[in-house]
């Protein structure tokens, strides 16, 4: 009889923190690989030698196997012979990225099926952290694979590295067979990964259903925002502090949702999935299913502009506004462009007169955190000692089925955070880390999620949605750096660097917005954040990206503001020129001709019934100040108000960090100022 496997025996919370964290590492690594074989400059020089582009073919085009007794196999093998150490030692980290993403392929699928085995029964509202683990999970798996399949030397490289080890070690690499199969077998990545996910879709699926709601309040448009009256401070008064109650249609087809979200997902930084194009390209490959691709060929068609930004998610919070940029980012370069009309489609979609001042207020929002995170941590520690301790064993004292094991691990639970208290948070030889107490809560999840385990949590929804409560007071406390990062980090901006510098320059251009341009180099600092551990050989490039990109901006910023000093300047000029001797010469001669001609006969209007004017005769010194209309600017009132909000801009951040260099833009307007011709 085979026994059953336990849910508190094989470690789930465990390994799915784990091999997320490792699953985000290898794919920084899978990228940086693409990236550089991408760029000739940073290319491994064997793939664009020209002495062996004819065994690099050959490799490729009989991968994942080389026979030997081949005359085109003999050759290569002679080609690279010589320099069979150098190929060694330039491939073996591209190499084991390779054989370490298979190595992670094998754990996060033994996961899987022994999460199906455990019959885990996934819901984002009741056992969340476990949810969000293996949803991230299973994106970051899919975002992986398809990552791998577009390397364009995927093939090139393990099968030049296993032929250089042959050749050195007499035998084939132990890991190769695998990984050429691997490599092979994910050519086509989503036709693969939806056969692989069969034996795992219960799970799955139902972890999907449970988004539905959250899904749908995340991606409404504007009109439905409004329709619903959500952001309104008179319907549901009492739901005023909590936004996240008030009702919203729920929508059953999650599918058309997706569709109507956007053209294009996020796989990693700038990679993108065109979800209409796979998709389409997807269910032509299967049999049987040409109806729903000729209903998406009709949805495509029917609604090309799907739908537009949506702006007043920005009120929500930073998460929302972070999405709207991000879905900005990835729509940049896919966006349909209108017929007849030139330039690109992201035109219709952008509104520089509304970007920079979001990212402005955004960035602002998140300085005001970073700045007063003592304040919200002591409320966060008060609040759980007070309140959520009182709550959690008010409500364990009344259930009486939780199991000896789990009855032990919510009693400490509720000590922890009944001891905390403020005076260890403000000695600073106390540094507060719940790391622990968030893995319980996740233990806990994975047994009581099971249907083989003595206590169901799906049916203490209240236990349940109070420790949820509990484990985000717990992240206000000691991993509150990493929320603001997850809802406000725009590090994404330094694999965009081309629409970055353009929305920069027309932010500058753009007078009622340039107050806001100090964002841009103030957006810099968070490119720190794409990092990865696992990843370090990508540190010095995104260091100098970020460097650069804020010189450059701070050194515009100033040109700019000196090019309207110069021009203020030289209008005052003007304006002084009037009141010399040589102007008022013209004037003197002007009025002497009027009197003889009057003299002479000439009626004046005066004579003709006109009354005069009540302002000067033109050209007299002074006429400008003269309006019918504040509306009426002159030159030298666009100027002074744009010197103003450039000021504004300049003088907005004493000092921007980035990488662990300052930038004073003070200094970069006085070096102008003084090398001004």
């Amino acid at each position: 009889m085979i026994k059953a496997i336990s849910p508190s025996s094989q470690k789930i919370a465990e390994k799915l923190v784990i091999l997320n964290e490792r699953t985000t590492g290898i794919i920084t690594r899978i990228y940086n690989i693409k990236k550089a074989c991408g760029d000739l400059k940073s290319k491994p020089k064997f793939l664009s030698d020209r002495s062996l582009e004819n065994a690099l073919k050959t490799i490729t085009k009989k991968f994942p196997g080389l026979d030997n007794r081949n005359s085109s196999v003999i050759t290569v093998v002679q080609s690279i012979n010589a320099i069979k150490q150098d190929i060694i030692k330039a491939l073996s980290l591209y190499y084991n990225t390779f054989v370490d993403l298979m190595d992670l392929k094998d754990h996060i699928t033994e996961l899987l099926t022994i999460i199906d085995a455990c019959q885990l029964h996934l819901n984002i509202t009741v056992n969340y952290d476990l949810t969000q683990l293996y949803l991230n999970l299973v994106c970051n798996y899919v975002a992986m694979m398809i990552l791998l399949s577009r390397i364009e030397d995927r093939k090139t490289v393990p099968g030049l590295y296993n032929a250089a080890y042959e050749l050195q070690n007499g035998v084939h690499d132990t890991c190769f067979p695998r990984l050429g199969q691997m490599i092979v077998d994910y050519e086509q990545p989503l036709k693969k990964l939806s056969e692989e996910f069969v034996p795992h879709s219960k799970v799955l699926l139902g972890a999907i259903n449970s988004l539905a709601a959250v899904y749908v309040r995340r991606n409404l448009t504007a009109d439905k925002w409004r329709a619903g009256q959500i952001l309104s401070l008179v319907t549901a008064s009492n739901q005023l502090l909590a936004v996240a109650q008030t009702d919203t249609p729920v929508f059953c087809d999650l599918w058309r949702q997706g569709l109507e979200s956007g053209l294009a997902i996020t796989l990693f930084r700038d990679e993108v999935l065109y979800i209409h194009n796979v998709a389409q390209t997807y269910f032509d490959s299967i049999k049987g299913y040409n109806k729903r691709v000729a209903e998406l060929k009709e949805f495509v068609a029917t609604a090309p502009g799907l739908l537009a930004p949506k702006v007043l998610l920005v009120l929500m919070a930073l998460s929302f506004t972070k999405d709207e940029v991000d879905w900005l980012m990835r729509h940049s370069n896919c966006w349909p462009q209108k017929s007849g009309v030139k330039g690109r489609g992201y035109e219709d979609i952008s509104d520089r007169l509304v970007l920079p001042e979001m990212l402005f207020y955004m960035v602002e929002l998140r300085e005001l955190l970073l700045r007063y995170r003592s304040v919200v941590q002591r409320y966060h520690v008060q609040y759980l000692a007070g309140f959520d301790a009182l709550a959690l064993n008010e409500l364990l004292q009344s259930i009486a089925s939780i199991p000896q094991e789990s009855s032990v691990i919510f009693s400490d639970f509720c000590q922890a955070i009944a001891e905390l208290n403020v005076e260890d948070l403000e000695n600073d030889s106390v540094a507060y880390n719940f790391q622990g107490l968030r893995l319980d809560w996740y233990r806990l999840q994975a047994y009581s999620s099971s249907a083989r385990f003595g206590f169901c949590l799906h049916d203490h929804v209240k236990l349940a949605q109070l420790m949820n409560t509990i484990v985000f007071h717990l992240k206000m406390i000691d991993f509150l750096d990493q929320i603001i990062n997850e809802t406000s980090d725009l590090s994404s901006y330094c694999f965009y660097s081309v629409l970055f510098e353009e929305q920069f320059r027309l932010c500058l251009e753009s007078p009622s917005q340039s107050r806001y341009v100090c964002v841009f180099p103030k957006l810099c600092s968070h490119f720190a954040n794409c990092l990865h551990n696992l990843c370090p050989e990508e540190r010095i490039h995104i260091e100098e990206k970020g460097l650069s990109l804020c010189n450059l901006f701070l050194d515009e910023i100033a040109k700019e503001t000196r090019n309207v000093v110069s021009t203020a300047y030289e209008q005052h000029r003007l304006l002084s020129e009037e009141l010399l001797p040589k102007t008022c010469a013209k004037l003197i001669a002007n009025a002497i001709n009027k009197e003889n001609r009057k003299k002479s006969g000439f009626m004046t209007l005066e004579k003709k019934g006109f009354k005069r004017s009540l302002s000067p005769q033109h050209g007299y010194p002074g006429d400008e100040s003269y309006r019918r209309s504040r509306e009426d600017m002159t030159l030298i009132d666009k100027l002074h108000f744009a010197l103003t909000e450039l000021c504004f801009a300049i003088d907005y951040y004493p000092q921007i960090v980035v990488w662990e260099h300052t930038f004073a833009p003070r200094e970069y307007l006085t070096q102008h100022i003084e090398a001004r011709p």
